[in-house]
C-alpha cells in the first residue's frame, strides 16, 4: 500500500510543481497542491469525493470530526458549509483532487444504487450528508489512472477522465456505503 501512496504524491508532484489549484477539462475533477498548514477555517463544500495523495485535513460537522489524508477519502453527497483545517509537513505539502458530483444526476443514481444493492438505510454519517472510509487498491489505481491521464496529451484526460469518474470512483462508493 505504501508504493501506491507514494506513487500518487509522485504522480501530483510531477503535475504541480509548486502551490497551485487546476481546474482540469474534465467537468468537476481538479487538482490542488497547498504547501503550509492552515488553522480550521469555515468552508463551502461542493457535493464532492476529495482524495488525498499526500498531507492531511479535518473537516468539522457540528461536533464531529472527519479526518482524511493519503489512506482516506471523503465523500459529501450533498453540499454543506464545514470548517476545515489542514496539515502540511516540511517538505511534504497537501496534495489532492476533488471530483465535483453533479446532484441531480450523480448523487440521485448513487442513492438509487444504494436502495437497489442494499436495502437497507443509509449510515448516520450519510444521512448527514458527510462521511469517510478508507483507501483501497481500487480506488488507489483509479486516482493513478486518472493522475496519469492528465499528464499525457490532453485528449487523453477527456476521453479517459470521465469514464474513470464513472466507472471507477462512483461504482464504487455506490458499493462501499448504503
Amino acid at each position: 500500500m505504501n508504493d501506491k501512496i507514494n506513487n500518487l504524491a509522485r504522480l501530483f508532484t510531477e503535475i504541480m510543481p509548486k502551490e497551485t489549484r487546476i481546474d482540469s477539462s474534465v467537468k468537476g475533477l481538479t487538482l490542488f497542491r497547498i504547501d503550509q498548514s492552515f488553522k480550521r477555517i469555515p468552508y463551502a463544500y461542493e457535493s464532492q469525493i476529495i482524495i488525498l495523495g499526500q498531507g492531511t485535513k479535518h473537516t468539522f460537522f457540528n461536533d464531529e470530526a472527519f479526518t482524511y489524508d493519503s489512506s482516506h477519502y471523503l465523500v459529501l453527497p450533498v453540499p454543506l458549509a464545514l470548517e476545515c483545517q489542514g496539515i502540511a509537513k516540511s517538505g511534504k505539502p497537501i496534495l489532492g483532487l476533488t471530483l465535483n458530483l453533479d446532484p441531480p444526476i450523480e448523487v440521485g443514481e448513487m442513492l438509487l444504487d444504494m436502495e437497489q444493492t442494499h436495502r437497507q438505510a443509509p449510515s448516520k454519517s450519510v444521512a448527514k450528508g458527510i462521511y469517510g472510509a478508507p483507501m483501497n487498491d481500487a480506488l488507489y489505481d483509479a486516482t493513478s489512472r486518472l493522475l496519469t491521464a492528465f499528464r499525457n496529451p490532453p485528449h487523453d484526460l477527456n476521453i479517459l477522465g470521465p469514464m474513470i469518474k464513472k466507472r471507477d470512483y462512483l461504482s464504487y462508493i455506490t458499493r462501499r456505503k448504503g
